[in-house]
């Protein structure tokens, strides 16, 4: 079974954030947002996709395993949950390979009740005609998108051309690159866009729940 961990709030909705393509849960970014997401009063949960649990075995790097794969492992993680907790509102989610890997799961399940992303790829570094806008406009769920204003795998500018589905929010935080991390003349820092983009899901989640 998968690594899976998760920090308890006194409610009954879950996320769950699947890790970025580069860094499993271990990350100070994942355990920072689910450290703040759950102060905010929701029950979070990460796991390691099967690479990322292999690439900490054997202390090197791996690539990402093909999509398809992914979306399976993503699945088995929500059944074990699903089995601890079978009557949770359920959302997935993740930072950038994550949360994009959460949007096809979403349009294969109705049981999930929305998705929230940390940085959408909207298109590959340096290819931003390449996009993958196909799978947002199949999911029918509520999703938040939580993007940096410069983030290269899709700025605030690109996104504003893009014709998105109204079910599809995007908050741009200002300088954030894509991992929310403003440069110092900003004035801001990666810890205070962490805590918003905690906030702007939690309201998001909050707002939708039954």
């Amino acid at each position: 079974m998968f690594d899976l961990n998760v920090k308890y709030a006194e409610s009954n909705l879950h996320v769950v954030l699947a890790h970025g393509a580069g860094a499993g849960l271990r990350h100070d970014f994942m355990q920072g947002m689910q450290e703040f997401l759950c102060e905010k009063g929701v029950n979070v949960w990460t796991f390691n996709f099967g690479y990322m649990q292999k690439a900490y075995a054997e202390e090197k790097k791996i690539p990402p395993s093909r999509l398809p794969i992914l979306i399976e492992e993503y699945a088995q993680v929500i059944t074990e949950i699903r089995r601890r907790e079978p009557n949770a509102q359920l959302w997935v989610g993740g930072k950038s390979m994550g949360g994009r890997v959460a949007c096809h799961l979403a349009c294969q399940s109705d049981d999930i009740k929305g998705v929230a992303v940390l940085g959408y790829p909207f298109h590959p570094v340096g290819k931003p005609n390449n996009t993958r806008l196909d799978v947002l406009h199949q999911i029918k769920q509520p999703v938040i998108i939580i993007q940096g204003e410069r983030d290269t795998f899709g700025n605030a500018q690109e996104i504003a051309g893009y014709s998105l589905p109204t079910n599809i929010v995007v908050n741009c935080l200002p300088d954030g690159d894509h991992s929310l991390k403003p440069r110092k003349v900003s004035g801001l820092s990666q810890t205070e866009h962490m805590h918003t983009a905690a906030s702007r899901i939690t309201h998001f989640i909050k707002g939708r729940a039954r």
